[in-house]
């Protein structure tokens, strides 16, 4: 599908609702709703998919995005605009997909500000599924998840009971109706297998594929990454998500290496390509027969001063 058919198809997916903001106060609590001004829009680019809708108007306005770099079950989130100034002090905040979501998750962010709309928060990665338990066995549940039946991909089962999507921390709350969730969110799936044809793979072998490809050094990548942050970053407290996309043949060397940068930086530079070309080892991605195949390692690199 290309660029002009998903955004042809995604013009009917909701539109504006009712009045575009409410207030509901109890105590020193304060909840803020922000109705819709605006269909969702999706980016189909060469590097990544990305999900937006803008909430409130005025002065008021609030901008939600989603973004994935390749095939998966979550995303990165931001929410921008002066109904999350409340929330620009440190600490996690409280999400919830509702009314799907039962509980309230905690969730670790970033502050920043996004253009225009002022004071930002940013989540890195954020479950897209009903939000898993934290497991005791790190290890093990690092191992399992590169086992797979067939591609990531936000799963329609799970997005079907979202309809909006709630912010919080101590007695306050935003919350954002998303009408139109579950078609926005299979139109990124769409352009995440796009990616995936992008990068000269197969889709339909990916589609069955049962292991996912799995580095097999990383810590050491990782620590040899982390001591390369530069100390002009440091002194300017300068942080950074990028997001680095490698393919990996079916006998598990790499084919080709790429850097997306999600945030604009003027210090931080990275030799993530050049570590993992010159010392990562992979074992493949298996497709429904179990042998080895050429597939993707898709991972974020997150520089962080505290």
């Amino acid at each position: 599908m290309d660029a002009d058919a998903i955004l042809a198809a995604h013009a009917g997916l909701g539109g504006v609702l009712r009045d575009s903001r409410g207030r509901a106060e109890c105590g020193a609590a304060q909840r803020t709703v922000l109705e819709p001004n605006s269909n969702w829009t999706l980016d189909y680019g060469e590097e990544k998919c990305r999900l937006l809708r803008t909430f409130g108007t005025g002065a008021d306005q609030t901008l939600l995005y989603f973004e994935q770099f390749a095939p998966s079950d979550s995303a990165a989130m931001t929410v921008a605009g002066p109904a999350v100034r409340r929330f620009s002090y440190a600490g996690k905040i409280g999400v919830r997909f509702g009314p799907r979501d039962a509980e309230v998750h905690d969730v670790e962010v970033d502050r920043g500000k996004f253009g225009s709309f002022g004071a930002a928060l940013l989540v890195t990665s954020l479950s897209l599924d009903a939000m898993p338990e934290e497991s005791a066995d790190q290890e093990a549940q690092q191992e399992s998840s590169f086992e797979t039946e067939g591609l990531p991909h936000i799963a329609e089962s799970d997005v079907a009971g979202v309809e909006w999507l709630s912010l919080s921390r101590r007695n306050s709350e935003v919350v954002l109706p998303l009408p139109g969730f579950k078609e926005a969110m299979a139109l990124v799936n769409d352009c995440t297998l796009d990616l995936v044809r992008h990068w000269d793979l197969d889709p339909e072998e990916h589609k069955t594929m049962t292991r996912m490809a799995q580095p097999v050094n990383l810590r050491e990548i990782a620590e040899r990454l982390q001591r390369s942050y530069s100390s002009a970053a440091v002194r300017a407290g300068e942080q950074a998500d990028l997001s680095i996309r490698i393919i990996v043949n079916a006998d598990g060397s790499i084919a080709t290496c790429s850097v997306t940068e999600a945030t604009i930086t003027k210090y931080i530079t990275t030799s993530a390509c050049e570590e993992f070309g010159s010392r990562a080892m992979f074992a493949p991605a298996e497709n429904a027969d179990g042998e080895p195949m050429k597939s993707y390692y898709d991972t974020r690199i997150i520089y962080r001063t505290d």
